[in-house]
């Protein structure tokens, strides 16, 4: 093994001892796949089935004042709620390595609430200027729990149990002023997000973390015309502030923004450009450390620093009787992203955070709806591809994912009936594949001034259904996939109406 060079100090009194001691440097500095018995491969099959079950409610109340043209006034309550009993991500498995087998279960639970309210209101002044105000305060509160469990038969079984309790409290505050001037429109205005978090963390040992967070931005934009370009230039800074512990930070980031638009007949060119920034979240600058399995633990890293992001997308559109048609491209940048790294340490795998090289991401897209009959048929195809690159410190990853959605909706008088479907969308981040699933639908439906009924059925044609996630780390990679070889077409029933008064 080709140990580092360095200066090895060893207490051992005997040579057994020594021999101890630097078989455990060769272990440590040792390439983990050099030789036999320093990869651990974990093949895991299904034990029996599981269930996945999540409820997802969300409900809005709105009051709305107009005074004329002189001033509008909307007040509105929100509430998301999200609760999943029953993961995804739960499993019962026989766990196979080398000789042993182990029984596993994991189970995950998860339930948060946001409660919101919004009040904004609208002042129109004379010679076409406005003044916009808009202040929203929302709590957040989240329940997170696991329990781990890997038995050999006959041993006393391992188990993991981490909870998380967490609460948010955020006040956003926005003013605009906005004026007509050489013959386009100026805008200014500013933005102030403030936020206080808490997080309790229960396992080992019971650990609460608290952060407070606050964004500031101030913007100036112009948008005119010259003969068929318009466009809107904008300029602006962001200061993004956060503070655990004794540790706090700030950082200042330079904000323009570029709009262009140009018509050529009937076809129409865009393209926009900004630089904007985001800040480390609280889980991910925590340094508290939750065991995952017997071989990984969770922990944060509070060395995190503000992200600089850059986006930018290019499209073409064509409309024409019975055809519209759009093609894109979208590039974004993330300097020094806050990515996963994984680290081993006396023995376990670390899955933390760091502030990394870069990620890239690429899309192609195009858009094409067709009117065969009027208004009664419209066909809809969505090709794309996404490519993305993820720097890290000590890895460079790549990712490719072609995908395709489509849609058939036909409409007479108030009747509605549509075939939809699309494949696998992957999203990649840092190590991380998130791979989506690929599902179709038809649906048939009534639709009338203030209330609709729409039936739904999910995948009749296939019996097959899977979604997956892959770790490409190149210490320790693994790959998850929850399927159904028998899936069951799936019903649902949409009911919407309307209150007004």
């Amino acid at each position: 093994y080709p140990v580092p060079s360095r200066v090895i100090q060893s207490e051992a009194k005997n040579l057994d001892d020594i021999k101890v001691d630097v078989l455990e440097i060769l272990r440590r500095f040792a390439p983990l796949d050099d030789k036999e018995g320093y990869v651990v491969h974990n093949r895991e099959v299904v034990a029996s089935p599981n269930r996945i079950k999540y409820d997802y409610i969300t409900t809005s109340l709105n009051y709305n004042y107009t005074n004329g043209e002189k001033s509008m006034l909307n007040i509105a309550f929100r509430n998301n709620t999200k609760d999943i009993p029953h993961s995804f991500t739960d499993r019962n498995t026989l766990l196979y390595q080398e000789d042993k087998v182990y029984e596993v279960k994991d189970r995950e639970q998860s339930k948060t609430v946001i409660p919101s309210l919004d009040i904004y209101y609208q002042l129109n002044l004379k010679n076409g200027q406005h003044l916009y105000f808009d202040v929203v305060g929302t709590y957040l509160g989240s329940d997170y729990g696991r329990t781990y469990s890997m038995t050999e038969q006959g041993e006393t079984p391992m188990e993991i149990v981490s909870k998380t309790e967490g609460d948010k409290y955020s006040l956003i505050g926005e003013a605009i002023y906005e004026r007509p001037l050489w013959g386009g429109k100026f805008t200014t205005g500013m933005k102030h997000n403030q936020a206080t978090m808490d997080n309790i963390y229960q396992g080992d040992a019971l650990t609460k973390v608290s952060m407070k967070t606050a964004e500031t931005s101030l913007f100036a934009e112009y948008q005119s015309k010259v003969k068929k370009l318009n466009y809107t230039l904008g300029i602006g800074a962001m200061r993004t502030f956060y503070s655990q512990g004794d540790a706090k930070q700030e950082k200042y980031i330079f904000r323009p923004t570029l709009n262009l638009s140009y018509s050529l007949g009937k076809v129409f060119l865009r393209y926009n450009a900004s630089l904007s920034g985001y800040a480390p979240s609280l889980s991910e600058l925590s340094d508290v450390e939750q065991p995952m399995d017997a071989y990984q633990v969770r922990r944060g890293n509070p060395d995190l620093k503000s992200v600089t992001y850059f986006t930018n997308r290019l499209s073409a559109s064509y409309r024409a009787k019975g055809v519209s048609a759009e093609v894109s491209a979208r590039y974004s940048y993330d300097d020094k992203p806050i990515m996963e790294e994984t680290l081993y340490e006396n023995g376990r795998f670390i899955r933390t955070y760091d502030n990394q090289k870069a990620f890239h991401r690429l899309n192609f897209q195009a858009n094409l709806q067709l009117q065969p009959f009027k208004q009664y048929v419209s066909i809809k195809l969505n090709p794309y591809f996404n490519r993305y690159i993820s720097r890290g410190n000590t890895y460079t990853h790549t990712h490719s994912n072609w995908g395709f959605r489509g849609s058939i909706i036909g409409m007479y008088k108030n009747w509605i009936a549509m075939l939809d479907m699309f494949t696998s969308y992957h999203e990649f981040w840092g190590e991380t594949i998130n791979k989506g699933e690929a599902v179709h639908s038809v649906a048939l439906g009534y639709n009338k001034e203030k209330w609709a009924i729409q039936a739904l059925v999910f995948n009749p044609f296939t019996n097959d259904y899977h979604q997956g996630v892959e770790n490409v780390s190149k210490l320790a990679p693994n790959k998850q996939l929850a399927f159904s070889r028998d899936f069951c077409p799936m019903f649902m029933l949409n009911v919407s109406f309307n209150l007004n008064f």
